[in-house]
């Protein structure tokens, strides 16, 4: 895997233009601090090619989950109980820069988790209730077709 914001969209285009860089032989890479190291001594899978520059990628050793198309590293559990069976925790959000993925760890959002049959819905939000109104509708939104069924049984029952 490579950084999103290289030129390249395969391995095969990275692998080329790394040959070509260590063939020229006075190619280095710039680390986050400033630092140069020789490109020939930097393992291929910690550098990329951004902004015309070799950059040694930082090393990120969080777990990444994704909850609706969002990055997160979550954190610690919220010790909350409400009658919805809803879990809540503290999440940083979790983004690239041309050093490689990077995260605050500030635990700035709230993410909260249902767990179903099928699977747990997950939603986040920047407090609590957000996170909670957007599971709410995460579970609707899941569960639509069978409240309408119910609703159109009740209906039909009640005009006998």
């Amino acid at each position: 895997m490579f950084n999103s914001l290289a030129p390249y969209k395969t391995e095969q285009e990275k692998k080329i233009l790394h040959r070509c860089a260590l063939i020229g032989g006075s190619y280095y890479a710039l680390d986050e601090s400033g630092n140069k190291h020789r490109l020939s001594d930097v393992p291929f899978d910690k550098v990329d090619f951004i902004g015309g520059i070799w950059r040694v990628q930082h090393e990120f050793n969080y777990p990444i989950s994704v909850v609706r198309d969002k990055r997160f590293v979550i954190a610690d559990k919220i010790n909350r109980t409400e009658k919805n069976l809803f879990e809540y925790y503290h999440a940083s959000s979790v983004f690239e820069n041309c050093w490689g993925i990077c995260s605050f760890l500030d635990n700035s959002y709230v993410v909260a988790k249902y767990d179903t049959d099928n699977g747990p819905l997950w939603a986040y939000g920047a407090t609590l209730e957000q996170a909670r109104a957007f599971l709410g509708i995460a579970l609707l939104d899941k569960n639509i077709d069978i409240i309408h069924a119910t609703e159109r049984k009740e209906i039909m029952q009640n005009q006998k």
